[in-house]
């Protein structure tokens, strides 16, 4: 299909782009640095839907470092952060859709978001249309971050088995570990082990 394309006929690009994200990886150099026809190709396509945002991958560096067509690619496809430019690993508007809808949103964004509390519980609290995936994203939060107990407790509450991401102090506080097994009985399994058999974390569990 991609051997009858015209490539120098702009309409005829953007349309076959449209129906199929993929010819992007078979452009010339000139299309994957044009903005309209790297839009084109993430587009939410019936035959990649969820996935058309990977076509960033594609694009020329400059338009990885685009905040109009990697918010566009990471809103489509979460996991398309991992080929955004880092200037933008680091912008908090590109980051947040990432770990809102990718439970490892996180592991790609620049370490400075993984250290920024505030970040972090913001995107928590907030309410999203479809599920929030944040707290899957605890485990890659900073260590500092893990062994903070006002972050662990409102990630554990919410997915009880994250317990095993938490610091190896806070795995040993019985409040930590009572919210953590109330949550998920499975989170058990990441209780340090002075707490594993003390009675009210049992009953927790059952």
């Amino acid at each position: 299909m991609n051997k009858k394309i015209d490539w120098s006929n702009k309409k005829e690009v953007i349309q076959a782009l449209i129906l199929d994200g993929m010819l992007l990886s078979e452009a010339p150099d000139e299309i994957k640095d044009d903005k309209e026809s790297v839009m084109a190709a993430l587009e939410l396509q019936v035959m990649s839907e969820g996935v058309s945002g990977q076509f960033l991958e594609f694009a020329s560096d400059r338009l990885k470092a685009d905040k109009e067509v990697v918010m566009k690619a990471v809103k489509e496809t979460p996991s398309a952060l991992y080929d955004v430019d880092d200037s933008l690993k680091k912008d908090k508007d590109v980051v947040s859709i990432a770990v809102l809808g990718d439970s490892g949103g996180l592991s790609h964004a620049d370490d400075s978001l993984k250290a920024d509390k505030d970040f972090f519980m913001d995107l928590m609290n907030r309410s999203t249309e479809f599920e929030n995936l944040t707290g899957y994203n605890f485990k890659s939060l900073h260590e500092s971050l893990r062994g903070d107990k006002e972050v662990v407790m409102a990630v554990v509450s919410v997915y009880g088995s994250q317990l095993e991401y938490a610091s190896d102090s806070l795995r040993a506080d019985k409040e930590v570990v009572l919210a953590a097994v109330e949550n998920d009985s499975w989170a058990l399994e990441y209780v340090d082990k002075s707490l594993q058999k003390d009675p009210d974390i049992i009953k927790a569990a059952e």
